[in-house]
């Protein structure tokens, strides 16, 4: 092939290649362009006010970026990259050069074909020198050729004019509307951000967990130096799709523009989208409802104080009616695993006592003791894992019954007496009490003659009565004589002697003193003429008695003989 005609088809080549790779760049542009100013319009109005972040608006996003990745890709693969991959022969461009140039009347396609055959060493050319005679014509004839007549570069300058455009004006609107460009990048990228508006909210405050029933207070700060609307919204979706609108009033602060409003009740996990102006807050934020932990059932040991003597008893009801000191041992099962539990005690007038509580494997079976010494209530709180308490723990009362004193009355002797220093008076006496005497003791106090027994701080001496122990709550009486004789009291002294009666009370045992009786030390010639006086004066008292008697009797026969006579 000659050089000219080689020349024109490379000159073609060039051109050809030139313009298409320029018109699928600009159309790859305007399509990149387009679709970009597109995926803002779209998301702008519709994906960020309707889902408002999560994966609606996540998968939204994605949906938009894939339809601009495909309507790019597309255009990119029919256009340039299908232009820089393909390779035009010179068949293809003889035939552009002939189609642009009639005059070649298909000289040029065949010069081509012909020289290409004999330099491959085709045998079947039958004559080379009419091939290089139609060559030398063809030369002549195409050194007259324009081979930019052959490819019209006007598409591809519409192309590149177009993108051009495109790009310059989306270049303009963001140097226009910098933050608008600035949050559309971040959102092209699937990062967290929001278009700017008239309002601006700078916070939400939503709780991320509550507990069933419980209410939802939601707060938001709008921007001082943004536009403040008079109330915001809130919009609550529910886990069913259906939403409803929660009014947000103004809180008054002279610093700050906090709008706060509560939803009553959570029964289910819910999302919560404030709206304050023209913003709408970029995502749905998520509140969890679960149930706060609980105690289920109770199970209780009553251990009765040892001295009792009596058997543990259970309860299944956390009000206790018990007697003082009683220990009780709990076992509670909760609605659901928890990681802390304690359980507070209050006793009378004390402050609260909270002891944690042993947490079983499985978070749902808890034990702990306490002593129930004085009235008072008792609760367990409760902590789950993921943070959430008890609220308000069901309090139950105590009511611890106190161990009575025992009672002891001395039955003999039933008032003072006068005695010499030589008598031994029997002391009787009965006790009881509510869970049994463990011993009783005689005391008594030697009081001289000319004191004041009530001033005297002397110590009391005492002995024990044997065999005085009984158990619940039966009564039971006793005996111990009384020697005055070991004491060797002075004339003119007094004994002062009563009973103690302890009960079995640990640490400290209830004790319980009886009535005081006296012992008036006589001498004995003075006892034995007061006993000589006094049975005489009893044997008066004797006979006039008798006489009355008698005097009685004889009246009463005088009546009947004269009832007997018919006598009034």
């Amino acid at each position: 092939m000659s050089d000219l005609i080689r020349t024109r088809i490379d000159l073609l080549r060039s051109r050809a290649r030139g313009g298409e790779t320029a018109r699928g760049a600009g159309r790859l542009v305007a399509v990149l362009v387009s679709g970009l100013l597109g995926w803002l319009v779209v998301d702008y109005w519709f994906v960020s006010r309707v889902f408002g972040g999560g994966w609606w608006d996540l998968a939204a996003r994605l949906g938009l970026t894939g339809t601009l990745l495909w309507l790019a890709g597309r255009e990119a693969w029919g256009g340039l990259i299908a232009e820089l991959r393909r390779r035009r022969g010179d068949d293809e461009l003889a035939m552009r050069l002939e189609d642009a140039h009639p005059e070649l009347a298909g000289r040029l396609i065949s010069t081509v074909q012909l020289l290409r055959a004999i330099d491959a060493g085709d045998q079947g050319i039958a004559s080379p020198g009419l091939v290089q005679a139609l060559a030398e014509d063809t030369v002549e004839r195409a050194a007259q050729v324009d081979h930019r007549q052959a490819w019209e570069l006007r598409p591809a300058k519409r192309a590149v004019l177009l993108g051009a455009s495109l790009l310059i004006l989306a270049v303009a609107l963001a140097v226009w509307k910098p933050d608008i460009a600035s949050a559309f990048l971040r959102r092209l990228a699937f990062m967290s951000a929001h278009y700017p508006t008239a309002t601006h909210i700078l916070s939400v405050q939503v709780p991320a967990l509550v507990g069933r029933g419980d209410p939802v207070t939601v707060e938001i700060e709008v921007d001082v130096a943004s536009e403040v609307p008079a109330q915001a919204t809130a919009s609550v979706s529910g886990a069913d799709g259906r939403t409803s609108t929660l009014r947000l009033e103004r809180v008054a602060d002279q610093t700050k523009a906090i709008f706060r409003g509560t939803l009553k009740q959570a029964i289910e996990d819910i999302s919560i989208r404030p709206h304050a102006g023209d913003h709408h807050w970029e995502v749905w934020v998520p509140v969890q409802v679960v149930p706060r932990p609980v105690v289920k059932d109770l199970a209780l040991r009553l251990v009765h104080p040892e001295y009792f003597a009596l058997p543990d008893a259970a309860s299944t009801v956390g009000d206790l009616q018990v007697p003082a000191g009683t220990v009780v041992v709990v076992q509670a099962t909760v609605s659901r695993s928890v990681s802390e539990a304690s359980m507070t005690l209050v006793a009378g007038l004390a402050e609260p006592v909270t002891e944690p509580m042993t947490i079983a494997p499985d978070g749902l079976s808890l034990t702990g003791r306490f002593i129930a010494a004085e009235n008072g209530t008792w609760w367990i709180s409760l902590r789950s894992a993921d943070g959430l308490d008890s609220a308000a723990p069901s309090r139950w009362t105590i009511s611890a019954i106190p161990d009575k004193p025992p009672v002891v009355t001395a039955t003999f002797p039933s008032r003072d007496k006068d005695a010499t220093r030589f008598a031994r008076w029997p002391i009787r006496f009965t006790c009881r009490d509510d869970h049994g005497i463990a011993g009783v003791r005689l005391r008594w106090l030697m009081v001289v003659p000319g004191s004041d027994g009530d001033a005297e701080t002397g110590q009391p001496s005492a002995v024990d009565i044997q065999g005085v122990r009984t158990n619940g709550s039966e009564s039971t009486h006793g005996e111990i004589q009384f020697d005055l004789a070991p004491l060797n009291p002075e004339v003119g002294s007094r004994i002062v002697w009563w009973l103690e009666a302890r009960d079995a009370r640990t640490p400290e045992a209830n004790v319980t003193a009886s009535q005081r009786g006296t012992f008036n030390i006589l001498d004995p010639a003075e006892m034995r003429e007061r006993m000589s006086r006094e049975r005489t004066e009893l044997l008066n008292s004797l006979k006039t008695i008798r006489d009355r008697q008698r005097d009685a009797q004889d009246g009463v026969d005088g009546a009947r003989k004269a009832a007997e006579s018919g006598k009034p």
